[in-house]
């Protein structure tokens, strides 16, 4: 198939920016539907794997799914981990949407002519669902894919420590453990040795790696978030961060932009804000300085972080 001729043969793609639970759910998600319900589909993704990722991948041993950057009109596509299209690849709103599988807010961009097959439940994972789906057929995914799925769940939910994590997740990760022959809470300390871009001082990686973007209000906002184990870098490295986080704000038009810099071992999060002050000086955190602030017991940009600064701007009448 040539780069300008669309396909009904659906992609499955994550959202710009992918984690783990981007990548891997896209991944589980075609191989439940081509080995439970015999459909054949594309798992692909429209931005750089993050090294984490990549190590889950290559335990797995599956190849990263194909890097594109749009989708063509009449395009089938399959929406995981998101259905927001400020956070979807390129062409979406011209696509055929034909199924979402998420764990999000709902933002009312997805509008289709027909039915859709719409799973979104408020769990920790996209992994879960797909893993549920599996046992709800009477399948178990192959090891390989296990692998996939823990890794998304554990990404997501920090091994179930996260306020995100529901009885589903904790229901579903002994399972998938079990098909995949591994121990989660050893898997989990490999998975998150495997890369830190905070000691590396990688300031785009940070920014770009995991980073949302969100309509709120009629105005753009973006979060970014970097998962560490502890904070041994931060301090030096704390003025590079801030002024790239500054100079993607002024880029981008966003708002307010943060990065939440979480500390996977105590829950806890280091956030730095750019943009409009009067905003982001609402936000309900532990405020060190100007830029600054301490969260202890903030992990989840979904569940805390968002809507902290989504009330943030509802205090500014933004």
């Amino acid at each position: 198939m040539s780069d300008n001729q669309s396909t009904t043969k659906p992609f499955i793609i994550g959202h710009l920016k992918p984690d783990a639970d981007a990548i891997c759910s896209a991944i589980g998600h075609a191989a439940y539907l081509k080995d439970v319900c015999g459909v054949e589909s594309t798992p692909i993704r429209c931005g750089e794997i993050p090294e984490r990722c990549a190590w889950a991948l290559e335990q797995a041993g599956f190849e990263a799914p194909e890097l594109k950057t749009e989708v063509l009109p009449g395009d089938a596509v399959i929406l995981v981990d998101h259905n927001e299209f400020k956070q979807a690849i390129a062409g979406i709103e011209e696509a055929d949407i034909v199924g979402v599988l998420d764990h999000h807010r709902l933002s009312g961009d997805v509008r289709t002519a027909q039915p859709i097959y719409f799973r979104n439940e408020p769990v920790g994972s996209t992994c879960s669902l797909v893993a549920d789906n599996f046992k709800k057929a009477g399948a178990k995914p192959s090891k390989a894919v296990a692998i996939c799925l823990i890794s998304g769940l554990i990404s997501d939910t920090l091994c179930l420590t996260s306020p995100t994590t529901t009885d589903f997740d904790r229901e579903i990760l002994p399972w998938l453990s079990e098909i995949a022959g591994v121990d989660a809470e050893e898997y989990t300390a490999n998975f998150f040795a495997a890369g830190s871009l905070l000691a590396k001082g990688c300031i785009d990686g940070m920014l770009e790696s995991d980073r949302k973007e969100f309509s709120e209000g009629g105005k753009t906002i973006t979060i970014a978030q970097v998962e560490e184990v502890g904070f041994g870098c931060f301090d030096e490295k704390r003025g590079e961060i801030e002024a790239g986080l500054k100079k993607l704000c002024a880029d981008k038009g966003y708002v307010v932009g943060l990065i939440a810099v979480t500390d996977i071992t105590t829950q806890s999060s280091k956030i730095i804000a750019a943009g409009d002050a009067s905003i982001f000086g609402n936000l309900e955190f532990d405020r060190v300085d100007e830029t600054l602030f301490n969260a202890p017991g903030v992990c989840s940009r979904k569940k805390q972080i968002f809507p902290a600064l989504a009330k943030a701007m509802q205090l500014a009448s933004v």
